[in-house]
């Protein structure tokens, strides 16, 4: 069975709220939800199941028009095309939504002088039998919780992760540096591009988080996993406490996450 709580909310200084989040068919920009699936259904063997956050660039009007005109695109171009379980059909066929949300962004940028800067980060999951996709652009990101440690699956596009990769930077100059949220890639930018990984396996008890960085940017790994490990709280629970805490320790940006778990146990239904 897969186990999966989504939540997004404004966060404590932010005028509105430039996050959304898509889980399955349904965009979000307020709230929480859960749902589960089991693995052998077959919305899940044919087509995948989509689990994103798009965090918004541009301002309080173009950064949400931005993220949920995104995830409106994809979600809409990803469904009906026929993919019949196939993992390759699965990967293009995103591969292909995802660019024409670009496209789409650019358009609508071009058409509206007021949009004219309005973008967004994308980063998520294809949930299928086989597997997940990890894809994303921006800072926004994808870890996955394996007993008893946080890996990081995304990198994030920015001036400082390429100082990282080059040598001129560490992660903790990084992490403290102005510079740490000038993105060198997004959606709605002209020179665009796509990150999907291959597919990878999910064992019992993996927790995915997928999250905006008004999440990662206040928590650090080792508080994420503090709370990812709490075997006695609920994915929900974990859901709220992380964002508690990003809300304790500033809440300055919208924060916006979903937790994946795959769990065999039958006393959740």
């Amino acid at each position: 069975m897969f186990e999966i709580y989504a939540r997004t909310e404004i966060g404590l200084i932010r005028p509105a709220n430039e996050d959304h989040i898509l889980v399955g068919r349904f965009i979000k920009n307020y709230g929480d939800m859960r749902i589960f699936f089991k693995n052998n259904d077959d919305f899940l063997y044919e087509h995948g199941l989509l689990l994103a956050v798009a965090d918004g660039i541009g301002g309080e009007l173009g950064g949400a028009i931005a993220s949920s005109n995104a995830l409106w695109t994809l979600e809409q171009l990803f469904y009906p095309a026929k993919k019949n379980g196939e993992i390759q059909r699965i990967q293009s066929t995103l591969i292909e939504a995802i660019t024409q949300a670009n496209v789409i962004l650019l358009q609508k940028g071009a058409e509206r002088p007021e949009l004219a800067r309005m973008g967004c980060t994308l980063a998520g999951i294809c949930l299928t039998l086989q597997g997940f996709l990890v894809f994303n652009c921006g800072d926004s990101r994808v870890y996955r919780y394996r007993h008893p440690h946080l890996k990081l699956l995304t990198e994030d596009d920015t001036v400082t992760q390429n100082a990282v990769r080059n040598g001129k930077m560490t992660m903790a100059e990084a992490r403290r540096s102005e510079q740490r949220h000038r993105l060198t890639n997004f959606l709605g930018y002209t020179h665009f591009s796509c990150k999907i990984n291959e597919h990878l396996l999910l064992r019992e008890q993996d927790i995915i988080l997928i999250c905006s960085d008004g999440l990662h940017d206040l928590l650090s790994d080792k508080e994420i996993e503090e709370i990812l490990a709490n075997k006695e709280i609920s994915l929900p629970h974990m859901g709220q406490q992380l964002a508690k805490q990003a809300i304790k320790k500033g809440g300055y940006d919208n924060i916006s996450l979903i937790l994946i778990q795959l769990d065999n146990s039958e006393q959740k239904w």
